[in-house]
């Protein structure tokens, strides 16, 4: 139900029952729900398509795999609630986005105090976008702050991926308004000379949008801007659009040379922290979920099969040799039917 169709009802009640004596929760009560609050998420799918509720917590809970599971609870429409068990499986899910589902956004919202779900807008989201054609000047963090607020507010800025690559550039992770046009790039005065220098901008794991308007949520065949749509489809724009999709840089880059930080880079890549791993499971959960057939019934009822994750594939093996060849690089251990 809409806010206007609560409010419109509201308007109905009588003078005596707007005016009638109000209880005041008790606090006992009210410190639960507190705490239930704190560990709790609300997600809208940016699609124009009602998604399929249940193949959306079946996919959500296997690409997330957090401590303690989550529970997902359909509201309305395209918008769900999500309750974790602790902070850290929470603020995982909530630091590892942009999430999406069936190549639709997800937004997610921190819900807080009496915020009524009809109040949330879900126009807000973060990306870790790439800022290319970069002169040798602007590699720096202060300089990759400037720049990222030209695109959204900075939460972060890595120096470190764009370096290791054929081409240099600064990621900036921003957050975003999903209802504006995506920034195409940035045209900067860096020396005050009147010379502009344009930078390209690219964004990770970006999921469907319009090469017309430029939004999210839509394709250009269900966009509503009027006009011709012969700009859009020319083959410079379409190329341009694309090239903006890109993926996250390999993990090995995102921590730098030193040994420590290798460490720590190895142990977020086991933990599947940021989320780079959800993008890969999604696709294969989304194109097999209709299928509603378990594990154990790909494997045949056999026992003790060794199934080792991580890479690029799943590899499931009952030869123990096999398994100790890729422990070095892999996740294992054991799933019994």
């Amino acid at each position: 139900m809409s806010e206007t169709d609560i409010a419109s009802l509201c308007h109905a009640l009588s003078i005596g029952e707007k005016e009638s004596p109000a209880k005041i929760l008790d606090g006992n009560l009210k410190n639960r729900g507190e705490q239930r609050l704190a560990l709790s998420l609300v997600g809208k799918v940016l699609g124009s398509k009602v998604v399929n509720r249940e193949a959306f917590r079946d996919v959500m809970q296997r690409v997330w795999r957090v401590s303690g599971g989550v529970e997902i609870e359909a509201i309305e429409d395209n918008v769900f609630e999500f309750q974790f068990k602790n902070l850290e499986a929470r603020q995982r899910v909530l630091s590892g986005g942009p999430w999406r589902f069936d190549k639709a956004l997800l937004v997610l919202e921190e819900p807080s105090g009496t915020s009524e779900i009809a109040n949330m807008e879900f126009n807000r989201t973060e990306f870790w976008v790439q800022i290319h054609n970069l002169p040798i000047l602007c590699m720096s963090e202060e300089i990759g702050l400037f720049l990222g607020n030209m695109i959204g507010e900075v939460r972060n800025v890595d120096l470190e991926a764009g370096k290791n690559g054929s081409s240099r550039f600064i990621r900036v992770r921003v957050g975003i308004k999903v209802d504006e046009p995506l920034k195409r790039s940035l045209r900067v005065d860096l020396l005050g000379d009147g010379k502009i220098t344009t930078m390209l901008l690219r964004y990770e794991r970006v999921p469907d949008f319009c090469y017309k308007c430029n939004r999210l949520g839509h394709n250009i065949g269900e966009c509503s801007n009027t006009g011709d749509n012969r700009k859009a489809t020319t083959e410079a724009n379409i190329r341009l659009c694309t090239w903006m999709r890109t993926v996250s840089p390999p993990k090995k880059y995102l921590y730098g040379s030193g040994k420590g930080r290798k460490e720590q880079g190895m142990r977020d890549w086991n933990e599947d922290r940021y989320g780079f791993s959800g993008t890969r499971e999604a696709s294969r959960s989304q194109g097999n979920w209709r299928s509603k057939q378990h594990d154990s019934d790909k494997d045949g009822g056999r026992k003790g099969i060794i199934r080792v994750v991580g890479g690029k594939e799943h590899l499931e093996t009952s030869d123990p040799k096999i398994a100790c060849a890729v422990k070095k690089w892999r996740h294992l251990w054991f799933c019994r039917s």
